[in-house]
This record gives structure tokens, C-alpha cells and sequence, in this order.
């Protein structure tokens, strides 16, 4: 009941880091049109969906995210070291 209390869906647009969203498809805990709300309401969100991965989508699917993560990271170190 705590995180229907505490809705700031309001104030996604508020956020104006780069952001990576991520999802499995199959996930039945936290649905993927969660993550897909989360990055059409950030600026510039990046959404990554891991298709037929469950709510482990982290194990499930370690090397991809791994891999995506990094990818992101280092995409936004590059242009952080190039702005400075």
C-alpha cells in the first residue's frame, strides 16, 4: 500500500539525467507497460525490453543487461568527458 500512496508519476518529466529503463516482458509481478509509462514520461528515456524474461530479468538475462547497462553507461561517460 506504501507505493500507492506514494505516486510520483506526476513529476517523471522532473527528471533530466539520462535515464535507461529496463523490463521483461514476461514479467508478472511488475508489468512491462510499467516500465513503458516510466520512460514515455522521462525526456529522452531509453526503454530496453528483455523479450519473454520474467520479474528476474536481472538473472534471467544477466549477459544482456550486463551488456546494456554498460553500453548506456558508457555512452553517457563519452559525452560527459567531451562537455567538460
Amino acid at each position: 500500500m506504501a507505493i500507492v500512496g506514494f505516486n510520483t508519476f506526476g513529476r517523471l518529466g522532473e527528471i533530466k539525467s539520462p535515464s535507461l529503463v529496463l523490463t521483461g516482458t514476461a514479467d508478472r509481478v511488475i508489468p512491462a507497460q510499467n516500465a513503458r509509462l516510466l520512460a514515455e514520461g522521462i525526456s529522452g528515456a531509453r526503454l530496453v525490453e528483455f523479450e519473454g524474461a520474467g520479474h528476474g530479468f536481472l538473472v534471467e538475462r544477466a549477459e544482456d543487461v550486463n551488456a546494456t547497462v554498460l553500453a548506456f553507461l558508457g555512452e553517457h561517460r563519452a559525452r560527459a568527458s567531451t562537455a567538460a
